[in-house]
């Protein structure tokens, strides 16, 4: 498991992204 320290932008947009869609979407 990737130890978590300062998340970046990156790791937290995509996180957002995928929380964004749902399955019936896609």
């Amino acid at each position: 498991m990737k130890q978590w320290n300062t998340p970046s932008y990156e790791e937290v947009s995509l996180c957002c992204e995928i929380n964004s869609y749902s399955p019936a979407e896609i």
